[in-house]
Parts: structure tokens; sequence; C-alpha cells
């Protein structure tokens, strides 16, 4: 429900309502995603986010990442590895605070909540392993922003997905 409720703001939301006074902004990121228990080596997720400033301080952002499928195994201590296909997605929403430590560099801390899905196509894979990858909770994460210009930054991010997962991510943010 939670990314049915994200998908609809970004669809329902125009831009202009992101950008008042020019403080809406959209990121496309490239991250990598690690899993303990799950090969993710071929999970590249690409990440979308859409956010608000507030002020030079504080922002609210809303965050969509998808990896398409991938081959991978699911490891169990005591058990034989499980090969299988699997598809992962996540929407998140999050309170981000922002420490300008320059003119030219922010860092950023952010908490939230986040909605992770991981569909795994082989049958073989038990409900009860499909149920330890997917996670509704609280998520938070860092990084680094780099200001190219007025309207456009280069970031790095780290995100904690759950106890156990977390992605990496590098992109660019403009300003709407």
């Amino acid at each position: 429900m939670f990314r049915s409720l994200f998908l609809a703001s970004l669809i329902l939301l125009p831009t202009e309502a992101w950008a008042t006074a020019r403080h809406g902004y959209l990121g496309i990121f490239g991250g990598a995603l690690m899993v303990d228990g799950l090969e993710t080596e071929k999970a590249d997720p690409l990440i979308v986010t859409l956010g608000h400033r507030f002020n030079s301080r504080v922002a609210l952002q809303l965050e969509y990442s998808e990896a398409k499928p991938f081959r991978t195994r699911i490891t169990e201590e005591g058990e034989e590895d499980i090969p299988c296909e699997a598809e992962y997605s996540s929407a998140g929403a999050y309170m981000v605070l922002i420490q300008p430590m320059g003119r030219w560099v922010d860092v950023n801390l952010k908490l939230g909540y986040i909605d992770v899905d991981y569909d795994f196509t082989d049958s073989s894979v038990a409900n009860a392993q499909k149920e330890r990858f997917n996670n509704q909770s609280e998520s938070y994460g860092g990084g680094v922003t780099i200001k190219l210009s007025r309207r456009l930054v280069l970031t790095t991010e780290y995100t904690q997905l759950q106890d156990d997962a977390y992605h990496l991510s590098a992109g660019v943010e403009l300003s709407l």
C-alpha cells in the first residue's frame, strides 16, 4: 500500500508543487545493493528521488528504487544455497537534515520509513525466506552533496534498509 501511495504522489503532484520558490528537487542515482544472505552483485538499483527543501537545513524526500531481475543465491547457515531469480524495489519517505560544510559541500542525514520488496520467481524459495528479506521499517542514511551550480549537484549516499541490508548510491539532483 505504501508503494502505491508513493507512486500516486509522483504522478498526481505536479512538479510545480515541489518546485515552489525553487525549493524542489529531482534526483537520479545508480547504486549497489548489499544484503546478508543474498548474493546481490548483479542487483544495481536505479533510485529516483523527489524532494522539497523547507529551508537550507531541512527537506522532505520521497524515494523509489528498483533493480531489474537478477540471478542470485539465497544463503542460510547450515542449509544448501538456493539459486533463484529475484527482483527488488523499495519506496520510502525521509526527513533530511542538511549541514552546510562550506559554499560547495553539504553533509546530509536522513531518517524515514521504507517498504522493501523482493520478488523471488523460483518456487523452491520458502515463504519464510521471502519474508526474511521483505520489510517495512524505519530507515536511515547519510551522504555528501557537491554543488556544481545553483541547480545541479552530485550526491553520494549510504542508506540502511534494515539490519542486514543497505545500498550505496551516487547520482545527480536537479533543482526544479
